[in-house]
């Protein structure tokens, strides 16, 4: 029977020689958004007109996105600024999806420009109008956890960031992936509806991302190094409150990174033999607190 500690070096070794990113990757959800915009707008008979202007504001918000990322601002708000008038024409069953998208775009804007609290009240009203979307378009569910991890990434950004606030966002995020309830609206059937592969790829996606986060805040020496333990205790615990039929490889890698951070030797061994084909395809950043996790337990 080999050493614990081997058994860990195995494991490990394994897991690191593996490089394949997680094997579906995550959902390309703005696509699907786009397409499931248009389909409803087809089935709600909007005329041809006003969906090739739908097709002309999709594109114009990814050109305009690409140009904030680059900081070619000027060119960026030329173009943004002839879209609102478009924007708020476009009515029917898929209005509320077209001006998430707006919005979504807008906050993005005021992100680049350092105007932290805009950009938060624009994803507050495109989150609005996504869960209004949610009634005719399930995958706008999705689209919550895209707006609310771009909340997220704005929120550490803000002259008032604290600890305690962002913990508690995490955990909203986390409890509304999992229940589908956002305040006093159940959106639980939108979630049961949307295909199940969709929604862990992109609750592993939301993990990595929020991975990525913690280790830039951390770096820059804003969070406690207790703050990992919280964070993973909490999650664990939202988990583990659900049926784990909901999320259950994303609740198999909160499982694994638990143990880790435990150091529960047995636990981990456990979760890594079951579990080996989906860990070895996780995403980088994952994989990388895992294995970091493991280094203290060989001492």
């Amino acid at each position: 029977m080999k050493d614990i500690n081997e058994q860990i070096k195995y494991w490990l070794n394994k897991i690191e020689k593996n490089v394949t990113d997680y094997r579906n990757k995550k959902t390309e959800n703005k696509g699907h958004i786009y397409f499931d915009l248009e389909n409803e707008a087809i089935k709600s008979k909007m005329s041809t007109g006003k969906i090739s202007v739908m097709f002309y504001l999709f594109n114009q918000y990814e050109a305009c996105l690409s140009l904030y990322r680059k900081r070619d601002v000027y060119l960026a708000d030329y173009m943004f600024s002839n879209l609102k008038e478009l924007a708020w024409d476009i009515r029917g069953t898929v209005y509320n999806g077209m001006q998430s998208l707006y919005y979504g775009v807008a906050a993005y804007r005021d992100y680049t420009l350092g105007n932290y609290l805009e950009s938060l009240a624009k994803l507050n009203l495109a989150t609005s109008f996504s869960v209004l979307q949610c009634k005719t378009i399930p995958r706008f569910f999705i689209d919550i956890q895209e707006l609310w991890l771009n909340k997220l990434r704005v929120i550490v950004k803000t002259s008032s960031f604290n600890e305690a606030t962002f913990l508690s966002e995490v955990c909203a995020l986390f409890s509304f992936c999992y229940s589908g309830v956002l305040g006093n609206k159940d959106l639980s059937y939108n979630k049961n509806i949307n295909a199940k592969d969709d929604l862990d790829n992109e609750m592993i996606f939301i993990i990595n991302q929020l991975f990525v986060l913690l280790g830039r805040l951390t770096n820059e020496n804003k969070l406690k190094d207790s703050f990992y333990t919280v964070l993973l205790n909490n999650l664990y615990r939202i988990s583990n409150t659900f049926d784990e039929n909901c999320f259950y490889e994303a609740s198999i890698v909160l499982k694994i990174m638990n143990a880790a951070h435990r150091s529960e030797k047995n636990d981990l061994i456990k979760l890594l033999v079951e579990n080996i084909g989906l860990v070895t395809s996780l995403p980088a950043q994952i994989k990388g607190v895992v294995t970091n996790s493991f280094l203290p337990m060989m001492n």
